[in-house]
């Protein structure tokens, strides 16, 4: 194993598989990339042409 890919939302369930996640990595010297995204809702209105 290479690299370890996190899928996180920073809340307190998520930190625990960050840190056993960090473990993982250094006892397996693999990178550690932690993976975060969010969605922006956007308003869709008609425009009269």
């Amino acid at each position: 194993m290479k690299t370890i890919l996190v899928p996180t939302d920073f809340s307190r369930v998520s930190n625990n598989a960050i840190d056993y996640a960090a473990e993982l990595a250094v006892f397996s010297k693999s990178k550690l990339i932690l993976f975060n995204s969010y969605h922006i809702p956007v308003a869709v209105t008609e425009v009269p042409a």
